[in-house]
């Protein structure tokens, strides 16, 4: 993504903060690192790989932007009220929320 309408220092989103759900593979962790190449501080939910999390969040803390990796089922109305309470304890605001479904993990992370 290009930065054509941003505030001109290649971080549109700097001060911004992100939840995406489902954001530890696939489409969910390409949006999450997405976010952060803007700039964005971004919350990565996973439902039950960990592993995966965690490689998002140190890829994104690599861009310099600050990560939560947060555990939770977003199906499930209290891990959704929790999770979005975790991101506004870290950042004390949410502005950004992105939704993908999560699928059964066919493969583990190495450790």
């Amino acid at each position: 993504m290009s930065n054509e309408t941003g505030n001109g220092t290649g971080t549109p989103l700097k001060g911004r903060v992100a939840l995406v759900t489902g954001g530890s593979r696939g489409i969910g962790r390409a949006i999450a690192v997405e976010l952060a190449h803007l700039g964005a501080s971004v919350a990565v939910n996973f439902r039950m790989d960990r592993c995966h999390a965690e490689e998002v969040a140190n890829e994104i803390k690599a861009l310099g932007c600050d990560c939560l990796v947060i555990q939770g089922d977003v199906s499930v109305k209290e891990d959704a009220r929790r999770v979005v309470q975790e991101v506004i304890d870290r950042w004390q605001r949410l502005t950004s929320w992105s939704t993908t479904p999560g699928l059964p993990a066919t493969s583990h992370c190495a450790r």
